[in-house]
């Protein structure tokens, strides 16, 4: 069980870095990081299926039709509990579970590595495992700590070279009376 725990907690801190490293060079939350793990890891899996085979692109199709609702309203119910908790002290007990069915989605989801040989060539096979990794840590990204939103290092880097610019800019003498 410990074993568990420390990949659950491994996992969990490289969702957290994740979430960082977006806002820090986006300034965009991780419910936008999310979407597109989410959306994004299903679109290529889908699309190395038929390269492969068109049955198993309707597959594919099929189980992502049934598993991404669920995911998307599970990750909606998060970022709004969360939310709240910027307005109150407390934490709900809903986003505790919330966040123990994003564990499930994630470790789930990443069960589908399991039917991953089904493909005969390589880049199919590939393909599919990078979508079903990023649709798998779709929900870790979920359970991370939340940041608000902030301009993107472009937009600070910039303010901060106008910031230095105007410091260097000479200061007109006084005049003495």
């Amino acid at each position: 069980m410990k074993c568990l725990l420390a990949i659950d907690d491994l996992i969990l801190g490289c969702a957290t870095s994740a979430v960082r490293a977006w806002n820090w060079t986006t300034g965009r939350t991780k419910k936008d990081l999310t979407n597109i793990l989410l959306f994004g890891g299903a679109a290529i899996d889908i699309s190395a299926a038929s390269f492969d085979k068109a049955s198993l692109a309707a597959g594919a199709a099929i189980g992502y039709a049934c598993i991404l609702p669920m995911e998307y309203s599970n990750n909606i119910a998060i970022a709004k509990l969360e939310e709240g908790i910027y307005t109150s002290a407390a934490i709900p007990i809903e986003l505790e579970e919330c966040k123990q069915r994003a564990t499930f989605y994630g470790y789930a989801t990443l069960g589908w590595l399991t039917c991953v040989p089904r493909y005969t060539n390589d880049a199919s096979l590939t393909l599919s495992a990078v979508g079903i990794i990023a649709n798998s840590f779709s929900n870790f990204v979920m359970r991370a700590g939340d940041m608000p939103r902030r301009k993107n290092c472009l937009s600070r880097g910039i303010d901060s070279l106008a910031t230095l610019i105007g410091s260097y800019r000479q200061k007109p003498k006084p005049a003495y009376a």
